[in-house]
């Protein structure tokens, strides 16, 4: 993994709630549940939140917003 650089966009907050969820194993459908929105959302939300984090898995976006304090 790469370090996140200066102009990396930092996340949004609905984007770190996602990630929290990842993080418990939840599906993007669970994750649609539980915060009211549709599972297509979600897989948006983290889809942008791995560009911005350059990461291309689930682990490794958990891994990072860990490292960088965001989880």
């Amino acid at each position: 993994m790469q370090a996140v650089g200066r102009q990396a966009l930092p996340l949004t907050s609905r984007q770190i709630d996602c990630l929290r969820w990842v993080q418990e194993g939840k599906t993007a459908w669970e994750i649609g549940q539980i915060l009211g929105i549709s599972g297509r959302t979600v897989e948006s939300y983290l889809a942008i939140a791995f560009e911005r984090l350059e990461v291309n898995t689930r682990v490794q976006a958990v891994l990072k917003a860990r490292a960088l304090g965001l989880l």
